[in-house]
């Protein structure tokens, strides 16, 4: 499974370099692989979270965990069309921590556990946001209006980055100056790509292709063979679903929104998806360490 892990990040640098050398100014080269990777690996990374025990209580049918998935769903979305600001804030806030939590999936933070997520996250996050940063304000200009960040960015990012290096730093785990070497180079890599494939990649290869190794190795303890081939299918319902719908809303609005528009009804429809991910995952995680 390292292996694995290590070749996702592999793909991910050859595909960057790819860009710089052949595709600069290609924009359909970033939409692509931004749009394929997410579709591709990061939707279906929650697609099995029906089959991850959350906590040593948690028996409840499939029918009431999906009632409860897509109540918050529901919610979310309800946000999103009254309090659009506000529903951008909660889900950079916990998709930051949801990205920092990834990073320490196989470590064990003591110190400031919480913080360290986060900020860790809001690292990656920040660079990604914040070190492109006119496309950026582009995709979010319809609902809100950021240019006051762009005199401080640089200020931002480095105030992030030093304060999740820190709290990894005074983390007592086990290979930490390797943690410490990928925070840093990943960093470097982030804020010299451009904002739809930075994301794209990161979220592809740094968070969602690590969490299915994860999912994985839990789900795949109750196979006594062909494995992989039954994770996939296990995968492979509700990752369907949710790329149909997904795909639909987006051609049924390409005949009246803009490009930017487009792109952030995208970022909106995969956090509408994200969000009850995020708690369940929240659960696995830490339910996970404690078993461990």
């Amino acid at each position: 499974m390292k292996n694995i892990d290590i070749i996702g990040k592999t793909i991910a640098i050859i595909i960057a370099i790819s860009y710089y050398f052949f595709f600069e100014n290609i924009e359909a080269f970033q939409l692509v692989i931004f749009s394929g990777v997410i579709l591709i690996i990061g939707i279906p990374h929650g697609a099995i979270d029906h089959l991850l025990p959350q906590d040593k209580d948690a028996t409840s049918s499939l029918m009431v965990f999906l009632v409860k998935y897509f109540s918050i769903m529901l919610i979310y979305l309800y946000t999103w069309y009254f309090f659009p600001k506000l529903s951008l804030l909660v889900f950079l806030t916990i998709s930051a921590y949801h990205f920092g939590q990834t990073h320490f999936v196989n470590h064990s933070v003591t110190k400031f556990r919480s913080l360290c997520y986060f900020f860790l996250g809001s690292n990656f996050l920040g660079i990604i946001l914040l070190s492109d940063f006119q496309a950026t304000e582009e995709i979010l200009s319809s609902i809100a209006e950021v240019s006051f960040i762009e005199p401080f960015r640089y200020l931002v990012m480095l105030s992030l980055f030093i304060v999740s290096f820190s709290l990894t730093f005074i983390q007592k785990i086990e290979n930490k100056s390797i943690l410490l070497t990928e925070i840093t180079l990943l960093s470097v890599f982030l804020y010299f790509t451009p904002l739809l494939l930075s994301f794209g990649l990161y979220f592809g290869f740094w968070h969602s292709l690590p969490s299915l190794l994860i999912e994985f190795e839990e789900v795949s303890r109750d196979y006594s063979k062909e494995k992989l081939k039954k994770f996939i299918l296990h995968l492979m319902p509700f990752s369907i679903i949710s790329i149909l719908g997904i795909i639909f809303i987006l051609f049924l609005s390409n005949t009246y929104l803009q490009k930017d528009q487009m792109i952030l009804l995208f970022f909106i429809l995969v956090s509408l998806i994200s969000a009850p991910h995020i708690f369940v995952m929240n659960k696995f995680i830490e339910s996970r360490k404690i078993q461990n």
